[in-house]
């Protein structure tokens, strides 16, 4: 009879250099600056000093352009780093007081 030995110990080795990490970011970058106008806000409300409330039922980011965006790891994970960019945000807000006068504006 013939006995075959299995490797029980077989092991996979993957290399990622600096090129992949380049090629990943600027692909990543693509990806959220696609993503990030069709992002769908839930309500905010923030109250200041007990006084006034400003609630935001409605934003849209219609702008959003970070050309130099680079994405690294690093020991606590994916790092995100922007500089020279701008988001243009569109919303409607309401402001309140505790009196219960309120505005509202685009």
């Amino acid at each position: 009879s013939i006995a075959a030995a299995a490797d029980h110990h077989a092991a996979a080795r993957l290399r990622l250099n600096r090129l992949f990490f380049l090629k990943a970011g600027n692909t990543t970058k693509q990806i959220i600056d696609h993503l990030v106008p069709d992002l769908n806000h839930p309500t905010v409300n923030v109250t200041f000093f007990h006084y006034f409330t400003i609630q935001i039922p409605w934003m849209n980011i219609a702008e959003f352009d970070f050309p130099r965006t680079r994405f690294s790891v690093s020991n606590d994970g994916l790092v995100w780093n922007s500089a020279g960019g701008r988001v243009g945000v569109a919303l409607e807000f309401a402001v309140s007081t505790s009196d219960g006068k309120s505005t509202s504006a685009l």
